[in-house]
């Protein structure tokens, strides 16, 4: 037997030690399946990206960068999804003409 010892107050006689401390809440709750991608937007210090992708994405907000280009026109776009719905609604018959294989 070990006199004079004296636990934290968390300590159980069990184990002697202290648990480990509560794990830090993000802004979702702690039963969400993803993880989040630790680094920062150097524009606004949002940090919640799942991904090294998601953050290159949301870069292009701040510098104005816009990839993808319209083959039939001068529309830019920052996202894929931006320019197919773009290519649907606006040059939907040249693109029907084109999959027939008729010259534009």
């Amino acid at each position: 037997m070990i006199a004079n010892v004296t636990l934290p107050a968390s300590a159980t006689p069990e184990t002697d030690r202290a648990p480990p401390p509560p794990p830090t809440m993000s802004r979702l709750s702690s039963s969400h399946p993803l993880t989040h991608f630790q680094p920062v937007c150097p524009y606004c210090n949002k940090s919640t990206f799942y991904s090294p992708r998601d953050l290159e994405r949301h870069i292009r907000i701040h510098t104005g960068e816009k990839p993808y280009r319209c083959p039939h026109c001068n529309y830019q776009a920052r996202l894929k999804a931006h320019m197919k719905s773009h290519l649907f609604r606006k040059h939907k018959r040249v693109m029907a003409r084109d999959s027939k294989g008729i010259a534009s």
